[in-house]
């Protein structure tokens, strides 16, 4: 069956920074500054499925989060608008850099994040060519409480029969943005909730040189 393609709203820089990153800690954004630009200093941002002809929208405001005072939180309405055979979409995604531009992430062991809301799928982007078919990992819905997320890398993988074939070990060293895409059934509603986003392995502080 097809699956969604989908485009980010923001454009995404074609330069890659392929040195080691230094200037990256581990908490990506934990929301409780309330603004949309995170601690990494990318922007945070929705995208839909207008694009692809669908109908869907999503807004995302900030809310109460999992023991903190704040989160992220997008409320979507799914709405294929008869235009394909595949599941309408919707998604959250924060960029790594205020330009677009990549990151080397070999020293970052894993990714978490908190969440409570459906069945979502996390990705983790970057500047290679891959049809929009970006390494992902199916996380199922935990939608009266919230729960702990661990990605590893080696169980993000592309989704079969489209987009452009690309090794996770490649992505790794050109990531640019993560991203979580919300994809059911046409009349779906609902909010998913993000909190605590973290690159488990990278210091908790940029230590500072002299």
């Amino acid at each position: 069956s097809s699956t969604a393609q989908s485009s980010s709203s923001r454009p995404s820089s074609s330069s890659a920074n392929i040195s080691p990153t230094t200037d990256k800690t581990l908490l990506v954004d934990n929301f409780e500054d309330g603004d949309y630009v995170s601690l990494w200093g990318g922007e945070w941002g929705t995208y839909n499925d207008s694009e692809n002809g669908g109908a869907s929208t999503i807004q995302m405001s900030v809310s109460s989060g999992n023991n903190s005072a704040k989160a992220i939180k997008v409320d979507y309405s799914l709405n294929s608008a008869g235009a394909f055979d595949y599941n309408p979409f919707v998604g959250l995604v924060v960029d790594f850099n205020e330009d677009g531009s990549t990151e080397n992430l070999n020293a970052c062991t894993s990714i978490q994040y908190d969440y409570k809301g459906p069945a979502h799928r996390f990705r983790v982007q970057s500047d290679l060519n891959v049809g929009d078919n970006y390494h992902g990992l199916a996380v199922s819905a935990s939608s009266n409480s919230w729960k702990t997320q661990t990605v590893n890398w080696n169980s993000l993988t592309q989704e079969t029969g489209w987009g452009t074939v690309q090794s996770v070990a490649d992505v790794r060293t050109r990531a640019n943005a993560f991203s979580w895409q919300i994809q059911l059934a046409s009349g779906s509603t609902g909010s998913l909730l993000i909190d605590n986003v973290k690159c488990l392995g990278l210091p908790e502080a940029v230590s500072s040189s002299s």
